[in-house]
């Protein structure tokens, strides 16, 4: 999507942010190059279109001098002073395993300085579904707003040429031997993170009915407050 976009808006740069700035390199940068020789199939040469830079890591569509920059957002100095070349501004910015970033506050701060001198901005956030539903990912993604789009999707839907069939068995034994990994770590759903007391609970009213027929009472009190009988 990204580089569609920049094919196809030549006044828009792009920016690729990921939580530190020594991940960028093994992963969206060469992720990058990746994309653009698949592109490279279907729009021959496009591959040579685009020079690659690793001091400072960036990217660049040769005809008309667009970029594609790369920062951590444990620098966010680095990403205040990004000048894209003249008449040109960063229209798309990509937060790569986005769950890792450290909330919202800091995503709008980095944006508040990053989406301006232009009139259409895409901003793509893409990682694995965090299992807690109150993590501030899975919070973000129900609030109601006109122009976002949640996309789901998991193995299930990619080439198996892509995972291999070692990817695919593993899969299949994790959702025999533990369904709710299964269903968070291949599925992308929100299965809880672990860490309840009780995971099978039944929130309702206890009957008056239900209550006479207990066969055994217990009452107690939490000792860590005050180790006192007057505290029952």
């Amino acid at each position: 999507m990204l580089i569609d976009l920049l094919e196809n808006n030549p006044n828009m740069c792009a920016i690729i942010i990921r939580r530190y700035t020594n991940t960028l390199r093994d992963s969206v940068y060469s992720q990058t190059e990746w994309t653009i020789s698949q592109f490279n199939e279907t729009f021959n040469g496009l591959i040579d279109t685009y020079d690659f830079k690793v001091s400072p890591m960036e990217v660049t569509k040769k005809s008309t001098g667009q970029k594609i920059y790369y920062r951590g957002a444990d620098d966010s100095g680095k990403i205040k002073s990004i000048k894209p070349p003249k008449g040109m501004y960063i229209g798309v910015i990509w937060y790569e395993e986005f769950d890792q970033m450290q909330g919202m506050n800091a995503i709008r701060k980095i944006n508040q300085s990053i989406v301006r001198g232009g009139e259409d901005f895409v901003e793509l956030y893409t990682c694995n579904t965090p299992p807690s539903k109150q993590h501030f990912v899975n919070k973000e993604k129900r609030i109601p707003k006109k122009n976002r789009l949640v996309h789901l999707s998991d193995y299930r839907s990619a080439p198996k040429e892509w995972l291999g069939q070692t990817f695919v068995d593993e899969a299949e034994y994790v959702e025999e031997t533990n369904p709710k990994v299964y269903e968070n770590e291949y599925l992308g759903l929100e299965t809880g993170d672990g860490t309840n007391v009780f995971e099978n609970l039944e929130i309702r009213e206890i009957t008056d009915e239900e209550i006479s027929h207990f066969d055994r009472l217990y009452k107690g009190i939490d000792w860590g407050w005050y180790p006192d009988p007057f505290a029952y």
